[in-house]
């Protein structure tokens, strides 16, 4: 949908609309129902940006280079609304969309990019994550956070660290366990296995929950300005108390747990052989049917960095809102970026931005002798 010489502009042009759409999400706070919450739901603009800069640029370099400045600006923003929300989706959904459009040309990499990455790895992992987890604490009742406390919080990473590495350690003596009982620090926050078990351990001890979730999920694709009352359930929330993952008073926090750990919560080995199958394929016949060959259209770029974070720890309601709204917003991410996205680029990087550079074309000179046609073979002889 978007060609080569259109690439450009549609890059600038999902920069530009995530610009714009953050600052209205800003400066006009909006409930549940208004059309700035649809729109926040849909907004994969950022992430767009990002894969389509990174394919034109690997494309117009001859495979030279990765990133242009709408690639960093766009990766810029995200991570930083990330690392000031202590959203560890939005510190590392630049780096995934990155990886992945850089992986669909086949670019190869230079010692010094290969370097580079693994020490952000590093410093993500060792600081970023608990950063991320230690400072969701200090989150408002609302789900907001203070600007003070996140610059704060960032000036004392080795600090926050030694306190996450404690805290976790202390969580162990209130929660349900099963076989795996014993904290690995921060290791415990690159796997599910250790979290689904203590859920699966819950099931065991103190039966099912029931089908509702799921229930709950079909139910919340209505609109909500044609149900306006319509049911919410937090259910990562319910699973963490049901563990002993969170306080009595914390009704806000949403932890992540796997598909197949709840649905075997809901409703025990019927949720593994029967419900969860049928989610899943669900899933795989709405993007499959969307989305195609991910080598040939950046839209199935999109669903994969969606997927690097909603694979593990998207639990079996999540998974519904996944193949509905969610694939909505790649419609209309694809629909914005081929139609809408370059008319807006083109406003600030003008048409010639995205036109492919030519040669002049030869012309010949008036009066110029023509050399004779070089000889036949037979000739030549």
């Amino acid at each position: 949908m978007v060609t080569d010489a259109k690439m450009q502009t549609a890059t600038v042009g999902s920069l530009i609309a995530g610009v714009l759409l953050n600052i209205a999400f800003v400066a006009f706070p909006s409930g549940s129902g208004s059309v700035l919450s649809a729109l926040n739901q849909l907004n994969r603009f950022w992430p767009m940006a990002v894969v389509l800069g990174v394919i034109n640029t690997i494309r117009r370099s001859g495979g030279r280079r990765s990133v242009n400045l709408p690639v960093l600006l766009a990766g810029s923003f995200m991570f930083a609304f990330g690392v000031l929300g202590f959203s560890k989706e939005g510190m590392l959904s630049p780096f995934a969309c990155w990886l992945l459009a850089v992986a669909s040309q086949k670019y190869k990499l230079n010692r010094a990019q290969i370097i580079g990455a693994v020490l952000t790895t590093i410093f993500v992992f060792r600081y970023l994550v608990p950063y991320a987890q230690y400072g969701r604490t200090y989150r408002e009742e609302n789900g907001g956070v203070s600007l003070s406390t996140s610059l704060s919080l960032l000036s004392n990473l080795g600090y926050v660290r030694q306190q996450y590495l404690e805290t976790s350690a202390d969580s162990y003596e209130n929660r349900v366990l099963g076989y795996y009982n014993d904290p690995q620090g921060f290791f415990d926050r690159l796997q599910m296995i250790s979290i689904d078990d203590a859920l699966i351990n819950r099931t065991a001890q103190f039966g099912t929950y029931g089908i509702y979730p799921v229930e709950e999920a079909f139910e919340n694709l209505v609109p909500h300005f044609i149900w306006p009352n319509k049911p919410v359930l937090l259910s990562g929330n319910i699973y963490a108390h049901e563990v002993g993952l969170l306080g009595e008073n914390d009704e806000s926090t949403g932890v992540s747990f796997s598909s197949t750990s709840t649905a075997y919560h809901l409703i025990g080995w019927k949720g593994i052989f029967f419900l969860a199958p049928a989610i899943w394929f669900l899933l795989f016949f709405v993007f499959e049917s969307l989305c195609g060959d991910t080598r040939e259209t950046p839209w199935g770029l999109l669903v994969l960095v969606l997927y690097t974070h909603t694979a593990p720890e998207g639990d079996i309601g999540n998974m519904v809102y996944t193949a509905t709204y969610a694939a909505l917003g790649i419609v209309f991410a694809a629909v914005v970026g081929a139609y809408v996205a370059p008319l807006l680029g083109t406003l600030f990087i003008g048409p010639e931005g995205i036109e492919l550079r030519r040669g002049a074309s030869i012309r010949s000179i008036a009066g110029r002798l023509l050399l004779p046609p070089p000889p036949k073979p037979d000739q030549a002889q």
